[in-house]
């Protein structure tokens, strides 16, 4: 082809950089000359958006289905009546999200939350609610585990409070993980959601409560943070508030012990 265009050039009496800049030239002008009147201006951010969460939905959709299909497999396997039955699915659906990445967890997350509770799926919507909480405070996604609990708050994860669950066995992983539920509640927009972080909070800082009575929730929350950050280097995690969620109405101690 370079050759062919060499000896043309030749016979038109034009050098072969010289023909490159005509045949660009007229290319140029062909491709103008077909082109449509369809606008060419940037794209709406809002509909960038818009294209860009119906594709984290889809992803979030087909993940949600593969985790679902093999939980369904591997929960056949476990005898009806363990008592640990509840506690092993948590586990299998846990040990399925530890090896998703950040983006494909937030596409399940997006999805999850958008689809809310399927009455055919509820054993397993509510396994993978509290999966949530094991795996990413087990893997130190705090920013993620933020983000689930602010749109949907499961009161218990395995067997335990869930505000129990998280701060006695993620401590290690978690930077200050009392305060996850401080701010799934500021960034929720479920008013359903946020009265479950705030009830948690209130059982978990039982101590304040009576100092403060009759304050609203978004009060509360910020004085429990508050009060965690100025004692926080002499707070202790209570073992016994473990108890809490076995013998809820007989048995109160808060979550901290604060050391002398």
């Amino acid at each position: 082809m370079a050759r062919q265009k060499a000896r043309i050039g030749r016979q038109l009496g034009v050098r072969p950089l010289a023909f490159l800049g005509v045949f660009l030239a007229a290319s140029t002008l062909v491709s103008g000359c077909l082109k449509t009147d369809t606008p060419t201006g940037p794209v709406p951010q809002g509909e960038i958006r818009a294209a860009s969460q119906k594709e984290m939905l889809s992803r979030g959709e087909s993940l949600y289905s593969e985790i679902h299909a093999e939980w369904r497999t591997k929960a056949q396997s476990l005898q009806v009546s363990s008592r640990d039955r509840g506690c092993d699915q948590i586990r299998i659906i846990a040990n399925m999200l530890d090896p998703l990445t950040e983006d494909q967890l937030r596409c399940l997350i997006a999805f999850k939350l958008a689809k809310g509770r399927d009455r055919d799926q509820d054993e397993f919507a509510d396994g993978l609610a509290q999966a949530f909480v094991v795996s990413l405070g087990n893997t130190g996604k705090r920013d993620l585990l933020v983000e689930v609990l602010s749109g949907e708050f499961p009161r218990a994860t395995v067997f335990y409070w869930t505000e129990f669950y998280v701060v006695f066995y993620d401590a290690d992983k978690i930077n200050r993980p009392i305060l996850v539920f401080v701010e799934a509640y500021r960034l929720s927009k479920s008013e359903k959601v946020k009265q479950g972080l705030a009830e948690a909070l209130r059982h978990a800082f039982s101590g304040l409560v009576s100092q403060n009575a009759g304050v609203s929730d978004d009060t509360f929350v910020q004085i429990c943070s508050e009060w965690y950050l100025k004692n926080e280097r002499r707070c202790v995690v209570n073992e016994e508030y473990s108890l809490n969620c076995k013998f809820y109405e007989g048995f109160k101690v808060p979550l901290f012990i604060v050391k002398p």
